[in-house]
């Protein structure tokens, strides 16, 4: 939690309560979240209602940050492993259990980045996920 307040200051962005609130639950979870079932854990843990804006105001700060990430097949959050780096990742997510492993590939970015080069493409986001089975479901 100290890193992302570290660097929330660094660039001069306001970490605030509810953002906090929002991160450390994310940090507690094994597995992606959806922005419903955060808003449940957050009104669980304050003790009062919220309006989901409440969160989906959160989650958009911690992904404009690069705190968190968004798993777009699934509309799930989980916290970014590395998010003191400007980087591309690939997510590798279970269609079993859930799990979502977040895999720096430069190479990777790299050829996405090629490809739409040559066809003049500017690209403003990628997300590449890999669904399958994680090692512990492949063996059950």
């Amino acid at each position: 939690m100290t890193c992302a307040d570290a660097l929330c200051r660094a660039r001069g962005l306001r970490f605030t309560a509810i953002r906090q609130s929002t991160y450390t639950l994310l940090l507690r979870q094994r597995q992606p979240v959806s922005a419903y079932r955060l808003l449940e854990m957050l009104e669980r843990d304050l003790g009062h209602k919220l309006a989901p804006l409440t969160v989906y105001r959160a989650l958009d700060f911690l992904l404009g940050s690069g705190l968190i990430h968004k798993l777009e097949s699934t509309s799930e959050f989980l916290v970014c492993d590395h998010p003191d780096e400007q980087h591309q990742s690939l997510y590798l997510v279970c269609t079993d259990c859930g799990g979502a492993e977040e895999v720096a590939m430069q190479a990777v970015s790299t050829a996405i980045e090629r490809e739409a080069r040559q066809r003049a493409f500017r690209p403003r986001r990628q997300i590449v996920e890999v669904q399958g089975l994680c090692k512990r479901c492949d063996a059950a």
